[in-house]
Formats: C-alpha cells, sequence, structure tokens
C-alpha cells in the first residue's frame, strides 16, 4: 500500500529553483505551499536587524552572512524551529540551509519527503551546509521553465500527489507520456 506524501521540503543552493518548483506543485495539487524557511524567519529577523520586515526581505540576499549566522544562533535551542514554523503554515516547503537542521527534521519526521533541486551551473551556497545526498532524491532544472514544470508534473504523478483539475494540469497531462501511455493520473 502505498503512503500518501502529505509534506514536502524542497532544498538546493540558491537560485536553483527550489521555490519556484515548491510554488508550482501547490498549483498544481491539493498541497499548499507553506513558503520558505527565510519567509518563516522574516519577523525574527526583522527585529534583529532593525528593520521593516518588507526591507529585511528584500535585502536578504545582500545580508545572507548576517540571516546565517543569526538563524544557525536560533536553532541553537531547537534545530527543528524554523521547520515546525513553516509546517504550521502549509504543506510544500522550500529553503532549509543546515546540516544539524536537516538531521534534526529528519529525525523528528516533519517531511514525508526531501528533494533536492540541482541546477546544473548554479555556483556553491555558502549559505547550505550540506547537499543532494543528505536529501531522499534529486531533481534537475536543467531546462527552460515549462521543461522544469514538465518534470515536476510528472515527480507529482509518480508519487500519486492528488491533483487539482485546472486547465493547467489537463495540459501537463496531454503533454505527458501518462497521455501517451493512456494512463490518468488523479485528475
Amino acid at each position: 500500500m502505498h503512503t500518501p506524501i502529505k509534506k514536502i521540503l524542497f532544498c538546493g543552493y540558491g537560485r536553483t529553483g527550489k521555490d519556484a518548483g515548491a510554488f508550482f506543485l501547490s498549483r498544481i495539487t491539493q498541497l499548499t505551499y507553506a513558503g520558505s524557511f527565510s519567509w518563516s524567519a522574516l519577523p525574527h529577523m526583522s527585529k534583529f536587524l532593525g528593520i521593516h520586515p518588507q526591507v529585511a526581505w528584500d535585502t536578504r540576499h545582500q545580508n545572507r552572512e548576517a540571516w546565517k549566522q543569526e538563524l544557525d544562533a536560533l536553532r541553537l535551542a531547537d534545530q527543528c524551529h524554523l521547520a515546525r514554523l513553516v509546517v504550521q503554515s502549509g504543506d510544500i516547503a522550500a529553503g532549509l540551509r543546515d546540516i544539524k537542521e536537516i538531521k534534526a527534521v529528519k529525525a523528528e519526521g516533519l517531511f514525508d519527503r526531501i528533494v533536492w533541486v540541482e541546477r546544473p551551473g548554479t555556483p556553491r551556497d555558502f549559505t547550505v551546509t550540506y547537499g543532494p545526498e543528505d536529501c531522499d532524491e534529486t531533481i534537475v532544472n536543467d531546462g527552460s521553465l515549462a521543461q522544469y514544470h514538465a518534470k515536476l508534473f510528472e515527480w507529482a504523478v509518480n508519487n500519486r500527489l492528488p491533483l487539482k483539475r485546472t486547465e493547467e494540469t489537463e495540459a501537463l497531462f496531454r503533454a505527458s507520456k501518462y497521455y501517451a501511455w493512456g494512463r490518468c493520473p488523479s485528475l
């Protein structure tokens, strides 16, 4: 019997498409987008930096080192703190950064599937202290956005995620190998 996937975490270096993948899956499935770990940390970081939340969010890439150091310190007492905030917000999340954090999340079973998103040519991100070997599987984002969406659609079907019946999912189905095989996913 297949155990349904209820919580999914997308991981990877910055600019690989992990957030875009998480958001896309929430659009085509009945699972909800929880946002990123950075988004969950935003209220804390805004207060820590002494700036408005919008400014903290807009400048987070320029302040990666400060974000990393402060969030590492925040998690010292509880490595799953940010993960629990994310899980309370929805089913699909992105952006976990630390090896200790991913080990704790796995030990606590907060996510049913942890997926590494690999984008060839993307530089290593110093804020991510683990790699694809620490995740359940890897999805390679090596083409156009439409090709990435097609891969994610097939991944969703293969993992029996509950799909939404929309024009978008029907078009993805018609363009997929499942249409040629006559196999209709749960639309």
